[in-house]
């Protein structure tokens, strides 16, 4: 895939019917949006949802450069991509988050040889004007989360890690550290528990750090709970948090109702082989995208313990899922096939 180095923070940053009875999530019949034209050349890496549609971000191929891209949709099916600006030229959207003021994206700076890095925050009221922010003192920025209030960022800085926080993505304060925080890798950020939850991964194994207010930072106290691997995203619903990630060379979960106390998936057949990259709450279910031996993988579960996998559709062999939301009546998940072309899939999610 392009932009090898951006996709290892994109990674480390859906067909037929799923698991019955999953909530939200056991109707979806999944569809492939068989009209992509407006992804020539593209790599999309994050999709957030409004009460409008959707917003797409990554980037395109133009001329040997790394060009910043968007595309919004009403429907998730029909996509029109932003019009080009002078500021988006060596450049990409890494991850969008929607707050009530708009959008908040990370972005980076892209050099000729294809590597991209920094820690840019771009905002939008519509998804297809950006305006560069600010650029965050962070090393990489690697996630957001908003609620109607805050965004919250996580970063890389130095050795460590930082969270940012912003009550609408315009103003952002100082990096919190923590000494907890030394060493670690901060994977995603939720709101959720008594405020906020951070998952990612230390020495010693998957971890776990919770706040109210985004400005202390406490891992939670039976680390040993989440047992092994690598937490890789967060999402959350009304009734539960929910991380995902890969343990060995299968895919594995954690689920918590409150952010403190988690309990790890069971090994199974579904996640034999597999990679959960990202997760998405659809009412009180979760979806979850990734890979496995053949390609492309959805996995569908009703409370983040046990998972049931979709049979995919032959065009995804080879390829992967990545972005997946849900809002506004659709769920959608953007990957790549095995020829790095982007694969969109759509499904209606009953209100």
């Amino acid at each position: 895939m392009r932009h090898a180095a951006v996709l290892t923070l994109f990674v480390s940053v859906a067909f037929a019917a799923c698991q019955a009875g999953s909530g939200g999530a056991g109707s979806l019949a999944w569809q492939p949006v068989p009209d992509v034209s407006a992804f020539t050349a593209a790599t999309v890496y994050d999709v957030a949802a409004s009460t409008s549609g959707f917003v797409a971000v990554g980037s395109v191929s133009q001329s040997g450069h790394t060009v910043a891209a968007a595309w919004t949709s009403s429907d998730g099916r029909s996509w029109t991509r932003a019009a080009d600006a002078p500021p988006y030229a060596d450049r990409l959207f890494a991850r969008v988050t929607h707050t009530t003021a708009g959008f908040v994206a990370i972005g980076y700076d892209c050099l000729a040889t294809g590597e991209c890095g920094g820690a840019e925050i771009w905002t939008s009221p519509d998804g297809r004007s950006w305006t560069d922010l600010t650029t965050l003192k962070a090393d990489r920025l690697d996630a957001l989360a908003t609620d109607a209030t805050r965004v919250v960022a996580v970063a890389t800085v130095g050795a460590g890690a930082a969270t940012f926080t912003s009550p609408g993505g315009s103003t952002w304060a100082p990096a919190v550290t923590t000494s907890s925080f030394t060493g670690a890798s901060l994977g995603a950020v939720a709101f959720g528990g008594p405020g906020m939850v951070v998952v990612g991964g230390t020495s010693a194994g998957p971890a776990v750090w919770t706040s109210v207010d985004g400005a202390t930072w406490t891992p939670i106290s039976n680390g040993s709970a989440l047992g092994s691997g690598e937490m890789r995203d967060l999402a959350a619903s009304n009734t539960a948090l929910v991380a995902v990630g890969r343990n060995g060379s299968d895919a594995t979960a954690w689920a918590s109702k409150d952010g403190l106390a988690w309990s790890q998936a069971p090994a199974s057949a579904a996640m034999t082989g597999g990679v959960m990259d990202r997760v998405a709450s659809i009412g009180t279910a979760f979806v979850a995208a990734g890979q496995d031996a053949q390609g492309g993988a959805i996995w569908s579960s009703a409370d983040g313990l046990a998972w049931t996998k979709a049979s995919l559709d032959a065009a995804v062999a080879g390829g992967q899922f990545g972005a997946v939301v849900a809002d506004a009546g659709m769920a959608v998940a953007f990957g790549v096939d095995g020829h790095e072309r982007v694969l969109i899939e759509v499904a209606p999610v009953a209100p």
